[in-house]
């Protein structure tokens, strides 16, 4: 396997996004129902969301000169640097409203600095004339990975409660960094200016990506959390998602 894998980088990619992907979609909409389960207000929930969205959005250009100094996979391994303390915080900290802003603020960071990353990384690493073949398997193994996370999650959380989740999610998220340490990096001096964002060839596609978004959050956060509102239960919850995401 690993013999494998040091063939080509590509196959790096994928096996670290299956992994990466798997560990987010184990915890990530349970964040939401635990600020509900412990007490504190669904508006509180939401906020967290909401901080998430508007710090991704911000973080994306000082990150995008960040990564091309310092390297795509440096980028991705740094994102670690807020994943792990985010879930620290949730697994050591009561939940108050100013932890569940600070783990939303440094959770979005991590997203922001892995995204950008990641599609950077994947565009030097995959090849022109296997592009289409190479760009479903990275859309469709994360994806799959993203199905059967949330109802394992769900199952674990039921069993043993939130701060084992967090512990299990720490624990595969570190592992997650192995196959970025298989090759080299890649840089590559950003060319571009912010007034970019504006032209034309960018505004048409504005509408699509808000809406794209707007799914997005919905299918991942809203719905499990209004199914466990309703049905009750972490496993229901799951279920929804992975069911959602078929």
């Amino acid at each position: 396997m690993l013999q494998f894998l040091y063939k080509r980088e590509v196959d790096q990619i994928y096996l670290y996004e299956f992994l990466q992907r798997f560990v987010i979609a184990l915890i990530g909409i349970f964040i939401p129902i635990q600020i509900v389960s412990a007490g504190l207000s669904y508006n509180l929930a939401f906020l967290y969301l909401g901080v998430i969205s508007s710090t991704f959005l911000l973080s994306v250009i000082p990150f995008s000169f960040l990564i091309s100094k310092i390297g795509f996979k440096h980028g991705l391994i740094a994102s670690y640097m807020f994943y792990i303390p985010a879930f620290g915080l949730l697994r050591l900290l009561e939940l108050t409203p100013e932890v569940v802003v600070s783990i939303g603020f440094v959770y979005a960071l991590g997203q922001g600095l892995h995204w950008l990353s990641l599609n950077s990384e994947f565009a030097v690493d995959s090849s022109d004339g296997e592009r289409s073949d190479e760009s479903g398997k990275m859309i469709g193994l994360p994806r799959l990975a993203g199905t059967i996370a949330p109802v394992t999650g769900g199952l674990i959380m039921a069993s043993f409660g939130f701060p084992v989740l967090v512990s299990v999610a720490i624990i595969l998220l570190v592992i997650s960094i192995i196959p970025l340490l298989m090759s080299g990096d890649h840089r590559d001096p950003m060319q571009y200016s912010v007034k970019d964002i504006w032209d034309e060839e960018h505004r048409k596609f504005a509408g699509l990506f808000i809406l794209r978004g707007s799914d997005i959050a919905t299918a991942v956060y809203l719905f499990p959390l209004f199914v466990f509102l309703v049905i009750g239960g972490e496993v229901s919850a799951g279920g929804a998602r992975t069911v959602s995401g078929i």
